[in-house]
């Protein structure tokens, strides 16, 4: 096939040359072709920001024309048009206006070489009504060699395409009536066939509406070619148009009913969400099944933001598709690394669907625990709504554990808010604070923490003060211990029991007796299983007093109620007054025992007292009657407290 062109636009004075194509040898005119010239009256006609795209290959296309003007030969439009469609994907007005420098035929022939991608679409209105100007002839050529030519994509029936524009030029230019609804119908028949189901809508859409029958079977075709439709925005708007009234059965009810069908196999969220907004309310079966979907799908849609942007953008009436859309958007919080993004995104889930809410602040909850900073932990805390806050305060009490400073833990226990649902954190908080008290090694400090918990948290508050109870045998000065074991209040009495009980073992290690006695009378009364150790200690210690009036005298000292441990505290005594050198000393002291044998309650220890206060006043007899001096040895025989022994003692003195 060759072709002549006539001369158009270009350079004059070039002679024309062949190029050899397969068998056939085409002749070209280098003026009749693209120049650079021609190229810059092309951007003449863009706007600015076309203009500017059109340049960027200007280099180019200015070294083929130049190359073609010195050698003569013909500029590389093929390349050229290839270069376009690489570099200018998003300006397919620049091809465009290329290709309308070209005749028709070289229009076809040129993309043929071409994979028209789907940014370029559009351009195939213009291809369309650029053929259609040809004779029929000349488009059943093209048709005819189109055929031993790879098709390329959406190229394939331009030139039936072509055909149909021209009938439909000569159908138009007839008047109303039958004849011409009947071809208009046959023209919209042969579109659908062609997959081209906007023209042909707009073709059925021009039918008037007194040919009611041809129209109908328009729609009718149409509708049952819905499922074909790949463009959804066409599909919906081939339902709209569909006539209200019922035909041979179908109905515009049908028409929505494919509609539905074509939305499910739409992967685009968006286009789903737009098109289901456009859905008259009439037909809301289909709205609510399209929202459905796009809820269900959310999960797939890799960016967290556009998933809540497509959720909101559900209508409120559609309330179970949105119910699962935040739903959605609540499940991939787990995957949202920034929680300061996450925050912001759960604060935007509706307070309406309080179950996900709680959900979402419960997942913001859970991420405190990888926030290293406390400070910043308690602030996205105290951001979180009030009736979802106690979950995450919990969490900021669990990360108190990891605080070195257990001031700085108290600051923040303190700074979790004391009201609503958030008291349970508080009190786990300050108990985590009164567990941490048994690390603190100046027990100043931990009593003055201790009591900084507040009354209410009365759990920790005892917890705290049992620690500083058990802390007090590490401290070596048993005057500070018991100033600090005072400072427990009295309600916590387990701690006070732990407190006093580690004092009554550290007096154990006292060596001065009288110490021991200041100490013991200190400890409360409350606390007496201590105070009763203690002084049945201090019994026990007057063994080892070698001053018998300091031990009388601290004997004496011990209270009333405690007659077991004054019990052992005389009978030690009096088993020690055999040993006593002063004769008078002794004996007043065994008498001054008797005295205060009353003051026992049980009776078997009165008996062992009685018992051992008669054996010393036996001992002392004896040594009685070795004295000298008899006068004096009777003077301190008639001192004997029993009369038994004394009339004994006295009886023995006369008559030696």
């Amino acid at each position: 096939m060759s072709t002549t062109h006539g001369p158009t636009e270009g350079p004059q004075g070039i002679p024309p040359h062949t190029v050899q194509t397969g068998k056939e040898t085409v002749k070209y005119d280098p003026s009749q072709k693209l120049t650079f010239d021609v190229f810059s009256r092309i951007i003449s006609y863009l706007t600015p920001k076309e203009a500017g795209a059109a340049r960027l290959v200007s280099r180019a296309w200015n070294n083929w024309t130049t190359i073609a003007l010195r050698s003569e030969r013909l500029i590389d439009v093929n390349k050229f048009l290839t270069t376009i469609t690489a570099n200018l994907k998003e300006y397919p007005q620049v091809v465009q206006k290329c290709l309308s420098f070209l005749k028709p035929t070289d229009v076809l022939k040129t993309l043929t070489l071409l994979s028209l991608k789907a940014d370029f679409l559009s351009l195939r209105d213009f291809l369309v009504k650029t053929l259609s100007s040809l004779p029929k002839e000349a488009i059943k050529a093209l048709q005819a060699a189109l055929i031993e030519t790879k098709k390329p994509l959406h190229l394939e029936h331009i030139p039936e395409l072509a055909e149909i524009y021209q009938e439909l030029a000569e159908v138009n230019e007839m008047s109303k009536g039958n004849e011409k609804s009947e071809r208009l119908k046959k023209i919209v028949g042969k579109l659908v066939s062609l997959g081209e189901f906007t023209k042909a809508l707009e073709i059925a859409k021009a039918i008037p509406d007194e040919y009611e029958d041809e129209k109908f079977a328009v729609f009718e075709e149409l509708v049952r070619k819905l499922p074909m439709v790949s463009d959804i925005d066409v599909a919906l708007e081939i339902a709209k148009a569909t006539p209200d009234k019922s035909w041979r059965g179908l109905t515009k009810y049908n028409a929505f009913e494919e509609l539905e069908r074509n939305l499910a196999r739409v992967s685009d969220l968006d286009k789903v969400l737009r098109i289901a907004k456009e859905i008259p309310d009439k037909y809301d079966f289909v709205s609510r099944v399209a929202f459905k979907k796009i809820a269900d799908e959310l999960k797939l849609v890799s960016s967290i933001d556009d998933a809540l942007r497509i959720a909101k953008e559900i209508p409120d009436k559609y309330d179970f598709a949105r119910s699962i859309a935040f739903k959605e958007i609540t499940d991939k919080l787990t995957w949202v690394s920034d929680i300061n993004k996450a925050l912001r995104i759960a604060k935007e889930i509706p307070s309406k669907y309080d179950f996900v809410r709680s959900a979402a602040f419960k997942e913001i909850a859970r991420k405190l625990e990888q926030v290293p900073d406390i400070d910043e932990a308690l602030r996205i805390a105290k951001e979180i709504p009030e009736e979802y806050m106690s979950t995450a305060f919990k969490e900021i009490a669990r990360k108190l554990e990891q605080v070195p400073d257990i001031d700085e833990a108290l600051r923040i226990a303190k700074e979790i808010p004391d009201k609503y649902n958030s008291d349970s954190a508080r009190d786990a908080a300050f108990e985590i604070i009164a567990r941490k008290l048994e690390q603190v090694p100046d027990i100043d400090k931990a009593l003055r923490i201790a009591k900084e918990i507040p009354n209410k948290y009365n759990v920790a508050r005892r917890t705290a003060f049992e620690m500083i109870a058990r802390k007090l045998e590490q401290v070596p000065d048993i005057d500070k211990a018991l100033e600090i074991a005072k400072e427990i209040p009295s309600k916590y009495d387990f701690a006070g029991d732990i407190a006093f009980e580690m004092i009554a073992d550290k007096l154990a290690r006292v060596s001065d007796i009288d110490k021991v006695l200041r100490i013991a009378k200190e400890i409360p009364d409350k606390y007496d299983f201590a105070r009763r150790t203690t002084f049945e200690m201090i019994a026990d210690k007057l063994t080892w007093v070698s001053d018998i009036d300091k031990a009388l005298r601290i004997a004496k000292e011990i209270p009333d109620k405690y007659d077991h441990a004054r019990y052992i505290a005389f009978f030690r005594i009096a088993n020690r007054l055999k040993d006593v050198p002063d004769i008078s000393k002794a004996l007043e002291i065994a008498r001054t025992i008797q005295e205060y044998i009353p003051t026992i309650k049980d009776a078997d220890r009165i008996a062992s007292l009685n018992k051992a206060v008669m054996e010393a006043f036996r001992q002392i007899a004896r040594k009685i009657e070795w004295i000298p001096d008899k006068n004096e040895a009777l003077r301190l025989a008639e001192l004997i407290g029993d009369e038994e022994i004394k009339a004994a003692t006295i009886k023995a003195i006369k008559n030696r």
